[in-house]
Formats: C-alpha cells, structure tokens, sequence
C-alpha cells in the first residue's frame, strides 16, 4: 500500500506539475473526509466500499453509443454521459480503491479482444424531479442492446487505465473515459465481445432521463472477482438488427466519412494520395466538417509501421482542433493494406 501511494503521490505531482498553480502540494488536493473516505476534486473515495463517486450529465437520450462516459471535448456524439471530472484524477481514484490493469490490452478501437483487468460495476445515482429521493440503478439500464432487443444486461467492467505517451496521458487528451466499443486510450472498457461490435449498444430513451440531467456515476471494484458471461456477437453488422419503435438511426453508413489518416514521418501524413503536413490536414479537416457537420467525420489514424507516440499525440491533437473528436487508431502490417484502402 505504501508502494501505491507514492505512486499516486508522484504521478498527481506530474499532473499538478503541467497545471495553472505549479506549486501546490499534490498530497494537499487530497481531503480527508473521515471514516476511511477521501475527497480528490469532485470525486469521493470511499475505501470502506472500494467505490469512487463523482458527478456526471446525461448527454444523450437517444442514438447510438461507443462509450458510457467521456469529457465534455470527446466524443460527445456518441456517450450517454459526460463529466468535468478530470481524467488524471479520475485514474488515481480507481487505483486508490485497488485497481490494477491486466495482461490483455486492447491495441486499437474495435480490436476483437476481451481485455482484463480488475473488474468493476457501474452504478447510476440521480435524484427525482423533485431534488428529493435518490435512485441508484444500474448503468447497463439506461443502454439497449440493439442485436438482442432488450436492455443491455447487468454485466462488469474492466479497467484498462490508459497510458502515458509522450507525456501525455491518452485518456485526458482525447476524453475518453468509459466504453462500450473497445479503445486502447479509454480508462474503463468492456469485458465482452460486443465490445468489438461499434452497432450493438444505443441509449435506452425509454428508461434514461433528458439530456443534462443531472447524475453521479458509482464506481465499484468487485473483490471477489466473478467469472464474467460472455455474450457471443454472432451476426455481422448489418444482421439481425432490431429498432426501438421511433427510434432514430443516427448518421447512416453512406451519409457518414471515415478518413483514413495514414502516418508517414513525424510531420508528414497521407490523406487518399495526398500527402500533408499536420497543419495542412488540420485545415482540411476543418472544411470537412464544415460541410458534412462533426457527427458524419471519423479520423482513422492507419501506421503501417512502428512509430513513435509523439507523433500519434501531434496528429490527434491536429485532429482536435480541427474539431473532429471521433478518431481511433489502427496499426496496421506491411504487407496489409488499410481499412478503405482501394
């Protein structure tokens, strides 16, 4: 345990460190609540129930969803919540309550895989229309599996925790916290072979609340570590797909771009046949969505080498300013050739 709090005492200073007040004492922003609970910025740390607990909105109440949880600059699209809460502090707090990052990485958005690592429910907590009672329930009822008709079923979580790349932890940069569809920079994932499936999951309108309102997500680590159920996704995606009734489809599969972004050197990518500096694909990714509109532009970074995560970081952030928030990455061999390549 000593070991884990200096690592959390040292890793929060290198955040604090890169903040607007450089010479504030990383071990003071965490608040002794009393009675074995902690206070670290919005989030509650309760070591007596190995839970973290910290606000959230509703940010959608229909359409389909690829994560549970992202900042309010990620991928706000395509998640049924977001929060202020910053990621670095947020990664701390699970592993302030025991969390620990497993053997089986997810590389790639998609990669059919089923990550490990400590497992954790999902909770939601909101209060009635009134402020008075408070509801807890599950996260999975708010979310619709589409393939199998009904709500999603209660199942775990798994923290994956991100990483840190260039000195930029990959969570916070693009604001991806929570997923359903699987993502090497997300915080938490989903233990299921859905997961590599981005069509399965959607909002739940008939049980979750209009967007905005407000929540506070339980996060919880599961001690005595339960098999968890697979559920096998058998049919492609374009089979066996059901509809809510009224329910909107969101941007159709011809209405919507997916650039391919394949990285060259470390300041040289291609777009099609042509070749940009990051600046260059900034402005055309600009006048892109500016014509087709930020919810039909996907960026799929494609390396068909080893490269180094500077360069990864650079690109995304050309891709964030030029407000595409949708961007996975795709390692890709030699010999193969990318997703759309003709």
């Amino acid at each position: 345990m000593r070991l884990l709090t200096a690592l959390f005492i040292v890793m929060l200073a290198a955040h604090v460190s890169a903040a607007e007040n450089p010479e504030q004492n990383p071990e003071k922003l965490v608040e002794k609540l009393g009675n074995n609970r902690f206070r670290l910025g919005d989030i509650v740390i309760d070591k007596n129930t190995d839970s973290v607990r910290f606000p959230a909105k509703v940010n959608m109440n229909e359409g389909l969803l690829e994560l549970l949880l992202c900042a309010p600059y990620g991928k706000t699209h395509e998640s049924l919540f977001v929060t202020e809460v910053d990621a670095v502090y947020l990664n701390l707090a699970l592993i302030m309550i025991g969390c620990e990052k497993g053997k089986v990485r997810v590389k790639h958005q998609g990669e059919d895989v089923i990550p490990d690592g400590t497992l954790l429910t999902i909770e939601v907590a909101y209060k009635d229309e009134d402020g008075n009672k408070e509801e807890v329930i599950r996260a999975e009822d708010w979310v619709y599996n589409k393939k199998a008709g009904r709500p999603m079923l209660h199942t775990n979580w798994v923290y994956t925790g991100s990483f840190i790349a260039d000195g930029e932890y990959m969570a916070k940069l693009t604001g991806t916290y929570i997923v359903t569809f699987h993502d090497s920079f997300t915080i938490i994932d989903l233990p299921l072979e859905e997961g590599a499936d981005d069509t399965v999951f959607w909002v739940n309108k008939n049980a979750a609340k209009k967007k905005g309102y407000p929540v506070e997500l339980i996060i919880t680590r599961i001690k005595a570590e339960k098999p968890v159920k697979i559920m096998p996704v058998k049919e492609t995606a374009r089979e066996g797909k059901t509809k809510e009734p009224g329910e909107s489809e969101g941007p159709s599969e011809e209405k919507k771009i997916i650039v391919d972004i394949t990285l060259l050197s470390e300041d040289r990518v291609k777009v099609e046949e042509k070749v940009y500096t990051h600046r260059e694909l900034e402005a055309y990714l600009k006048n892109l969505i500016a014509n087709k509109g930020e919810e039909n532009v996907k960026a799929q970074l494609i390396s068909k080498k080893e490269i180094k995560y500077s360069t990864v970081v650079e690109v995304l952030k050309a891709c964030q300013r030029a407000g595409c928030t949708n961007t996975s990455m795709v390692m890709v061999p030699e010999e193969q050739k990318p997703v759309n390549e003709k």
